[in-house]
């Protein structure tokens, strides 16, 4: 006996409404075309130091809470930049293109050092010492004696 013919999933499920779709309310579009060039003008959020963000809000203190909230939306923002240049980097030849493949990796490794050291300063200033912070801070010094010793 044939099996009976299945049912699609999606059957009686209503359908989704498209995301970018215009609606009525989009009547002033040369007001929101002057918001984004200004935006466009302004720093990204990962390049402000937490005193330009502060003022950019209005705010005069910043809490915990908000600072680690913005460095994890900074962290996120990065880390799609580095995601892109690893698909640039990755589409590259492989014959002849050692020097951009070089360029693309030393852009990389400076986005994740900036961002990390500029994370460490505004914890400091914050009072707010995270872990990274204090590793940087111990200095292990070896004395040539104690290497002849072991």
């Amino acid at each position: 006996m044939p099996k009976a013919p299945r049912k699609s999933r999606s059957a009686g499920k209503k359908k989704r409404a498209t995301p970018f779709e215009s609606t009525a309310m989009d009547v002033d579009t040369a007001v929101e075309v002057e918001a984004d060039v200004q935006q466009q003008e302004q720093k990204p959020d990962f390049e402000k130091t937490a005193a330009e963000s502060a003022a950019d809000e209005g705010d005069k203190t910043v809490s915990n809470h908000e600072i680690f909230r913005r460095h994890t939306e900074e962290w996120k923002k990065m880390k799609v930049r580095v995601a892109d240049l690893k698909r640039q980097r990755m589409r590259l030849p492989k014959k002849g293109n050692k020097d951009k493949k070089k360029l693309i990796s030393q852009e990389i490794k400076k986005l994740i050092a900036d961002l990390r050291e500029k994370h460490d300063r505004e914890l400091e200033e914050a009072g707010i010492v995270s872990g990274s912070v204090k590793y940087k801070k111990m200095e292990i010094e070896v004395d040539e004696n104690d290497e002849d010793a072991i």
